[in-house]
């Protein structure tokens, strides 16, 4: 892939911390590139593992010279639900909750704990949403428990990202304040 062709990008993050990654976006992809090695090859592992409309696609992802991680990924273009969440229509947030069901439900079935399910890791383009960011995530297939810890976490993630989108958001609007 040509550097030179690539334009980086830098999301909006909540409290304006300063990423130890970064973004590009060259042609139809997505590039994120990563100081830690083991964290960029989980998140390869797990989205290389599941397939599915409202999740993130995975293109390719390797070691570079300098020993960082490179993942690569199709790209969505539209906005964290951090970003647009006020300006959502009901029949928007309506269509956002249910995609964010069907997405969760699907992971539920690959046995994919997502870890990280907030309004900054869902974008959404004014139809459909792209579930990303699964750099927490993990996968057990020895886990029979669908009502354990790590399910309960994935349902929770879903249920604040709600909570936010119908404006019952104070605990989020304090920690970012």
């Amino acid at each position: 892939m040509d550097l030179q062709e690539m334009i980086e990008y830098h999301p909006q993050t909540s409290n304006g911390a300063n990423s130890d990654r970064k973004y590009f976006i060259s042609g139809s992809n997505f590039i994120k590139i990563d100081e830690f090695v083991e964290r960029g090859q989980n998140e390869a592992r797990i989205l290389s593992s599941v397939s599915h409309p409202l999740i993130q696609k995975y293109v390719d992802s390797y070691i570079s010279d300098d020993n960082k991680h490179v993942l690569i990924t199709e790209y969505f273009q539209g906005e964290t639900l951090e970003v647009i969440r006020k300006s959502l229509s009901t029949a928007e947030r309506i269509a956002v909750e249910s995609q964010l069901f069907m997405a969760l439900a699907y992971l539920i079935s690959c046995r994919v704990h997502h870890g990280d399910i907030n309004v900054s890791n869902v974008l959404f383009d004014g139809n459909k949403i792209c579930l990303i960011d699964f750099e927490m995530a993990r996968s057990d297939d020895g886990m029979k428990d669908l009502f354990g810890p790590e399910y309960v976490t994935n349902h929770c993630g879903v249920f604040n990202v709600i909570n936010i989108l119908r404006g019952r958001d104070d605990q989020h609007e304090e920690n970012n304040a």
